[in-house]
């Protein structure tokens, strides 16, 4: 099932092989507009799905976390409730009482860039959103590495994959990090100056509150990455700042909800 929709692309492109005058005007002129047509498009078909397939609203207990965290810190300005007495009918999968606080398990992290578009009323278009964005910057580094055509071609797979469409419809983070890595992907390998370099570490510290783990894998492969990229040692410095920085927060986070600086919930 998950590969029905690449399939069939796959075999209208072969079929139009055999219309080749045609199709080949056709071909080149997808190309030449890719950008204009394709990061467009993955948004387009993401809210579509998101609206009318799954009507504006999570649909798993990790999803209506995030969205639940960001309507708590509207309201509140935290990212907890005061715990109540009647503990037995707050038992909820994935939320826990600590230190006289109700809160999720997760990290607010996601749930901070959910608040303006809750605030709008369009929470729901955040993820198609971060979708058309990573379609953009996937064309952008398939430019690098190879020519338009590839770059098209990678930009239409990741539009008609049922798991960028379905994952990019949801309330999950995996869309919203893979637009920061590919981003930040972007920003060392097609941007000389130290200031991308230090937003390319700044997008990468962000996973530091929403999967922590994501974070260390990620940090590890990209300091690889630009040792392959002959980057500097001030380039590596200013990479790390923000994961840095942002560490100091997670621990401040840690101490405020579990009173220890490495303890999080989920280990109480």
């Amino acid at each position: 099932m998950y590969g029905v929709p690449k399939g069939a692309f796959s075999v209208c492109f072969i079929l139009a092989a055999f219309f080749s005058s045609f199709s080949q005007k056709g071909f080149d002129f997808l190309v030449r507009h890719r950008y204009k047509i394709l990061p467009p498009l993955g948004f387009l078909l993401c809210s579509i799905i998101s609206i009318f397939v799954f009507d504006s609203i999570p649909h798993v207990f990790d999803a209506a976390h995030f969205l639940w965290t960001a309507r708590v810190f509207i309201e509140t300005g935290r990212f907890h409730l005061p715990a109540s007495d009647l503990y037995e009918y707050y038992q909820n999968t994935f939320n826990v009482m600590i230190n006289g606080r109700y809160f999720s398990l997760f990290l607010p992290g996601f749930s901070i860039f959910l608040v303006p578009f809750e605030l709008l009323g369009i929470a729901h278009l955040f993820i198609p959103l971060c979708n058309g964005i990573s379609v953009f910057f996937l064309g952008k580094i398939a430019d690098r590495h190879s020519d338009g055509r590839t770059s098209f071609f990678a930009m239409f797979f990741a539009v008609f994959s049922s798991f960028y469409l379905f994952m990019g419809a949801s309330f999950m983070t995996h869309t919203f990090n893979l637009m920061l890595t590919l981003i930040a992907i972007y920003l060392l390998y097609n941007k000389d100056s130290l200031r991308s370099v230090f937003f390319a570490g700044l997008c990468g510290a962000v996973f530091l509150f929403v999967r922590p783990q994501n974070a260390v894998f990620f940090y590890g492969a990209a300091i690889v990455f630009m040792l392959f990229l002959k980057k500097g040692l001030k380039e590596m410095v200013l990479f790390t700042a923000p994961f840095i920085f942002t560490g100091f927060l997670l621990m401040a986070h840690n101490i405020y909800y579990t009173g220890h600086p490495t303890i999080f919930p989920q280990d109480i």
